[in-house]
């Protein structure tokens, strides 16, 4: 699902180009994004634009998510989805995980961490989890089989994912990146509720840690394909939230959001 996302959207579809196909929901941009994902992809990639009225996240995201799974399942015709956003980064070194994971009957879905990337060298150590005796940093289910549908996080309805149960096979490894909280990156903050809408380097330095891996060769080239300098200076997101609750202690963000009560 891609609203505006001009400047990351290349980048994505290039690092997804060891998957069969792509389906992309362009929930009514006007930067041309769907455009600039169609001539960066060498791969079948088919386009379908938002007839709603609203974008998704004020005429309902876990409604438009659940459709987007139905429709990119039927059209493409596959039987494993990988669920991108379009400033997500997936390693080629993915797709032999998936294949040996989904080779076992009983696993319905893939989760894995997700690295918040701040440069190549460090990220956001965040939200750390444990599913399936598996200790990862802020994992989402990202890869599934038909059945699986999302649901909200939060008993208001909101932040739709895909949850993990006992047949999710759970991975921490360098396959995963997201580069909204990039040091280069214009875009405004919504999700990390304890940091600022727009973020400085002082307000993410007790968060910051190392890679434990060096990033694998095709993320740094498809990093390398943004410019950073052409990203234009958001004023909000369609689906911001004033939601903030500011932590005392670094140590309060490794809670992962699935346990708040």
């Amino acid at each position: 699902m891609v609203h505006n996302m001009a400047p990351f959207i290349s980048a994505c579809i290039n690092s997804l180009q060891w998957t069969d196909g792509i389906y992309l929901y362009d929930d009514h941009s006007t930067d041309k994004s769907s455009e600039i994902a169609i001539s960066a992809s060498t791969i079948p990639l088919i386009v379908e634009k938002s007839k709603e009225k609203k974008v998704a996240f004020k005429s309902g995201e876990l409604k438009t998510r659940n459709y987007i799974l139905k429709r990119a399942f039927k059209v493409l015709q596959v039987d494993i989805m990988i669920i991108a956003d379009a400033d997500e980064l997936f390693s080629q070194e993915l797709r032999k995980e998936i294949e040996k994971s989904f080779s076992k009957n009983n696993i319905d879905s893939m989760a894995f961490s997700i690295w918040h990337l701040y440069t190549n060298t460090t990220y956001l150590h965040i939200w750390e989890d444990t599913i399936n005796d598996v200790k990862m940093i802020d994992p989402h289910t990202r890869v599934i089989k038909k059945d699986k549908k999302y649901k909200p996080l939060f008993k208001d309805g909101s932040h739709p994912i895909l949850k993990a149960g006992e047949n999710t096979a759970c991975l921490h490894g360098p396959y995963h990146f997201h580069l909204k909280y990039y040091h280069k990156s214009t875009l405004p903050n919504y999700s990390l509720f304890f940091l600022p809408k727009n973020i400085r380097k002082k307000d993410v330095n007790c968060y910051l840690k190392k890679l434990p891996f060096s990033l694998p060769i095709d993320i740094k080239k498809a990093i390398k394909k943004i410019r950073w300098s052409k990203m234009p200076k958001y004023k909000e997101t369609p689906h911001y939230t004033s939601r903030r609750k500011k932590f005392t202690k670094p140590q309060d963000a490794l809670l992962h959001p699935r346990y708040y009560k």
